[in-house]
């Protein structure tokens, strides 16, 4: 079942703030001109909002990453917030890519409304995205998901690329961790709150 999440912002309602970094706010909310970046998100049917921990890591982890003149891909992208930021922050080209059709019209709206230009929204998945490789690749699902496509995340990325994963929680680190080594991708570090995981690979010679 497709939870609403546009009713779920509503009823929050706060924007969310990482530090100065970034705002996330509904067009009902004013602007404010306090923090270096500001989205505009309307969830609809799609998961992103800030609000969850995992997309909140998610951000915080992106501002200490380089993203000028990369390229990126979102991986179930969701309200393709993480997509907006990347090209907020100096990305070249985003795909966006989820194989929610509710996340996919969702993506393309609040694309459209905060007005970012270099974002290729895909309904699909990371298979769909044809034989392109990424410098920077994001992806915020669920422990089984990722485990079982990170070899996937793997094959399009290119030597040196960072990969940044959110969805599962402290218990599952080691798990990720075992599954990413074994696909040339090195540990970094790791980021939590409130139990859940934000981490940080790269792509490695093998």
């Amino acid at each position: 079942m497709h939870q609403n999440w546009n009713l779920e912002w509503e009823k929050s309602f706060n924007p969310v703030e990482i530090g100065k970094f970034c705002r996330i706010r509904a067009v009902f909310h004013e602007s404010s001109d306090r923090f270096v970046h500001e989205l505009i998100i309307q969830p609809q049917m799609s998961f992103g909002t800030g609000h969850h921990e995992t997309t909140w890591l998610m951000l915080d982890c992106m501002k200490d990453i380089s993203f000028k003149e990369t390229s990126v891909i979102d991986i179930g992208c969701g309200t393709g917030i993480l997509s907006i930021m990347a090209i907020k922050l100096g990305a070249k080209k985003v795909v966006a890519v989820d194989n929610d059709i509710y996340a996919y019209h969702n993506c393309l709206s609040n694309i459209e409304l905060n007005d970012v230009k270099g974002i290729d929204a895909l309904h699909g998945t990371v298979h769909d995205a044809g034989s392109q490789f990424f410098k920077i690749l994001l992806a915020n699902i669920n422990r089984n998901t990722l485990i079982e496509n990170i070899p996937a995340y793997s094959q399009v990325a290119e030597i040196g690329a960072d990969l940044l994963i959110s969805g599962f929680l402290t218990s599952d680190l080691d798990d990720i961790k075992m599954v990413a080594e074994d696909n040339s991708l090195k540990f970094l570090y790791f980021k939590e709150k409130n139990g859940w995981v934000a981490a940080l690979f790269q792509k490695k010679v093998k």
